[in-house]
């Protein structure tokens, strides 16, 4: 259970009331909201606040702050990258069982923990694609 004190369910109608009035909510907006709307809008102020990078002195009744979409697309870009660069890895390599390998620990993915003959197999493997292509193209 939260012994912190951020528990805003538990607190008087008249400390939601200073609580929106320190976030700067109009007195007669703040007047018309029930109890549990109150509640909802603290939440949600606060969160949206702290969520923008702003020290807020209520920052302890943030609720779980989303990841932008920029964000999460960063994540799965790096995500797939890693992915991608192991399939790289695993066909171009010319240690056997390469593949089986990754399977079983992916710790030796290039760019993850291991950093060496995998990351260079890649790059080469890359700079040679990318002179094919230029070939082709002539």
């Amino acid at each position: 259970k939260k012994t912190d004190g951020a528990d805003l369910r538990k607190l008087h109608m008249d400390d939601l009331e200073k609580i929106l009035i320190d976030l700067r909510v109009d007195r007669e907006e703040i007047s018309r909201l029930p109890r549990w709307d109150r509640v909802k809008t603290i939440y949600r102020l606060v969160t949206e606040s702290v969520g923008r990078g702003e020290k807020n002195v209520y920052a302890k009744y943030v609720r779980r702050i989303k990841p932008s979409l920029e964000e999460h697309e960063k994540k799965l870009m790096a995500s797939i990258n890693d992915v991608f660069a192991g399939m790289l890895a695993a066909i171009t390599t010319k240690k056997p069982n390469y593949a089986r390998e990754v399977v079983e620990n992916p710790t030796v993915l290039p760019g993850k923990e291991t950093k060496g003959k995998e990351v260079s197999a890649v790059q080469e493997r890359i700079q040679e694609v990318e002179e094919k292509k230029q070939a082709l193209a002539m």
